[in-house]
This record gives structure tokens, C-alpha cells and sequence, in this order.
């Protein structure tokens, strides 16, 4: 499938296909097409993440940093078994030239959570690792639901509330955001650094058990 210009991309998307956007989390909250989800872009383990998070049964459109890496995912995503359209030339920078709407994420890094936490804030914070992950060390008050199971749980969140979205890292917290988003949660905040980096802050963590 060729590069596909702006008319063709949105075209894709009026015809039902999800943009995916491969850039990554701290990238995507700067900017993003509104209806995009993310999925961050990995020689190693991209079909692997996508089938744990993308539905199998939908078309998709692909943004990456540059065409030569919307060209590699298109392949990879496509011999993983997943209906991609194409990938939009010259990516977001083609996008906002052209004055098309985007949207931004609100960040926070885990010292600002840090501080809410101590100042006794009410926080909405959603752990979005796996359960194993979870029991190991988690803030207290966090509220479990790995990113996979979101597409099919997100309606027992409450989408007026202002979520604080947490993982490992920040990768699949951004994932899980941007589905939120797209399923029309509007006042979201990713995480920066995640539990790695609040970990390695000796910040308090409660476990299982």
C-alpha cells in the first residue's frame, strides 16, 4: 500500500479505519490527530503489543516519525494479521501544516503526583499493568485495569471524572489514554516515567499481601 496524502488519509478514517500512532507517548500528548490511538513503534515487539491492545477486527491507518517507519510498521502490522490501509505521508508535520485540528494530553511527572499524593488530593489514578504487576507495588488508592482489558472495561470508568493514567514506564499508559480519549474520556493525564521512576524515587508503594 503507498503513502497515502492527506485526502487519502482522512478518507480512510471517515470510512471507519483508527488511525494509529506510532510516535511516542510524550510525543503523542504534545500533538495528536483527535480520533488516533497510540501504540509506540518497536522493531522487537510491535504485532506482539498490537494484538494485546488493538482489535483485530478493524482497518487501520498508521502516523510514525517518518515514512520510512510508517512503511516497516505497515509490513510488520500487516504479516501480524492486522487490515492496515496505508501510513500518512510526512506524518503529524503534514497534519498541522495543513491547520487540521489536533489534540494534546496533559502530563504530569511522578514527583507532582508524588506531591498531590502527599497533600492528601483526591486522585482518580488507574494502574493500567497486569495484575502480577500491580501486587508487587502500587500507590495506594490506584485502581487496576491492565491496558488490554480497556476497550472492553473502559464503560466502568466514570469518563466525567479526571483520571490520572499510570504504567511501568509510560508506553502502555499511553496507549491505554489514547483510548480513552477516543472512546470520549476527556479529561485524562499521562504519567510520565511511570512506576519505574517512582520506584526508583523511594516513594511509598503498597503491596499484596
Amino acid at each position: 500500500m503507498p503513502a497515502l496524502d492527506i485526502a487519502a488519509f482522512t478518507a480512510a478514517i471517515d470510512e471507519g479505519a483508527i488511525p494509529v500512532d506510532l510516535r511516542s507517548p510524550t510525543h503523542f500528548a504534545a500533538a495528536h490527530v483527535p480520533c488516533a490511538v497510540q501504540l509506540q513503534f518497536g522493531w522487537n515487539d510491535l504485532g506482539q503489543r498490537a494484538h494485546r491492545f488493538l482489535p483485530q477486527n478493524a482497518a487501520y491507518v498508521l502516523i510514525a516519525e517518518t515514512d520510512g517507519l510508517g512503511a516497516e510498521a505497515e509490513v510488520m502490522l500487516g504479516e501480524s494479521g492486522f487490515r492496515v490501509r496505508g501510513y500518512l505521508r510526512g506524518g503529524l508535520k503534514v497534519w498541522i501544516d495543513r491547520g487540521l485540528s489536533y489534540r494534546t494530553t496533559k502530563t504530569i511527572n511522578v514527583t507532582q503526583l508524588q506531591a498531590k499524593v502527599a497533600a492528601g488530593d483526591q486522585i482518580h489514578l488507574l494502574d493500567v499493568r497486569e495484575e502480577w504487576e500491580f501486587d508487587q507495588g502500587h500507590i495506594q488508592g490506584a485502581c487496576l485495569m491492565p491496558h488490554s482489558a480497556l476497550w472492553e472495561k473502559a464503560r466502568e470508568l466514570d469518563p466525567q471524572e479526571h483520571w490520572h493514567i499510570i504504567c511501568s514506564d509510560g508506553v502502555r499508559a499511553g496507549a491505554a489514554i489514547s483510548m480513552l480519549e477516543r472512546l470520549g474520556f476527556r479529561d485524562c493525564t499521562l504519567v510520565l516515567g511511570g512506576m519505574d521512576t517512582w520506584l526508583d524515587a523511594g516513594y511509598a508503594v503498597t503491596r499484596a499481601g
